[in-house]
């Protein structure tokens, strides 16, 4: 009996010892070469809040907010509930500390909107606090029916030396980064250099595809600065120092100009940091965002 069970525990150990290499090969392989596949994301996005109550009066709220090429337009509509009168607004909206920032024209003033994620649903909000009868904030969700994705290509090329170059629609020429394997995964990272944007892949395998788990990009917000001239009441802007490079190599401003990002603390414009090319501009902080796909994109090699 002690013959068999010796015998048992070794050729257990000797067919662990064959699988265990297997399954994890299989699992945290490195990648090499090029992987191709497709990502979505949105083309036109649409929240609704179905009823709102605001001095006594009910509406429904709707907020459309689309990408056209470079163009980014926004509509506002406003519909009161019983007698379907309509007040609809259109403007654009852009990426702003961490929400979005959505601007209608008002005659000459310009009234701005901040829509930022909470939870599964969305806040809608302004400078002066815009709230129902109940004193709640404005809460939209995402109308995932009327909302619209497009697809782009996109390409990963794993060296075996970590470098990596990833390649999009919007980004033909590429970009540089690295890659490294963390807990049987692929990470793969990489630096527009022009933005200051950086993108953070999570990759895991699907046979012998690699699968998108989770994107994570990190947008940097560099400073403003306002501008004053000797002569003028008030200083104009603020600008970022490329307008402010643009401004002054155009004739716009001169040596006599300064700048302060907080209105306190003057300098020459041509100390500004980002002002030449090659010194970098002063950050304000980095705003991060993470995108967990609930379908996974495919990259194939090739």
């Amino acid at each position: 009996m002690i013959f068999f069970h010796d015998s048992g525990i070794r050729g257990l150990a000797l067919l662990l010892c064959l699988l265990v290499p297997l399954v994890f090969a299989s699992c945290g392989k490195e990648p090499k070469g090029k992987y191709e596949g497709e990502i979505s994301d949105w083309e036109s996005e649409v929240f609704q809040a179905r009823s709102l109550r605001v001095e006594g009066q009910d509406y429904f709220l709707q907020l459309i907010l689309r990408q056209v090429g470079n163009e980014m337009p926004a509509e506002l509509l406003f519909r009161h509930q019983k007698t379907n009168k309509e007040k609809l607004r259109t403007g654009a909206w852009s990426m702003g500390d961490g929400k979005r920032i959505i601007a209608f024209p008002d005659g000459k003033e310009v009234q701005e909107y901040y829509l930022y994620k909470k939870g599964s649903r969305f806040v809608l909000e302004d400078r002066w606090g815009l709230v129902d009868d109940n004193g709640s904030l404005f809460v939209l969700i995402r109308n995932k029916g009327k909302s619209r994705k497009r697809s782009f290509p996109i390409a990963f090329t794993f060296e075996s030396d970590g470098d990596a170059r990833f390649t999009s629609q919007a980004m033909p020429k590429g970009v540089s980064g690295e890659w490294q394997m963390i807990d049987q995964r692929v990470s793969a990272s990489f630096l527009d250099e022009s933005t200051g944007e950086r993108q953070k892949y999570f990759l895991f395998w699907k046979g012998d595809n690699l699968a998108i788990q989770k994107l994570t990009m990190y947008l940097p917000f560099f400073h403003k600065y306002y501008v004053r001239s000797p002569n003028a009441p008030k200083p104009s802007g603020p600008f970022f120092a490329k307008e402010l490079k643009e401004g002054f190599d155009s004739g716009r401003f001169g040596e006599r100009h300064e700048a302060s990002h907080d209105n306190q603390t003057w300098i020459p414009i041509n100390k500004v940091k980002g002002f030449d090319p090659h010194t970098k501009q002063l950050k304000r902080k980095n705003w991060m965002y993470h995108t967990v796909f609930d379908d996974p994109p495919i990259l194939k090699p090739r």
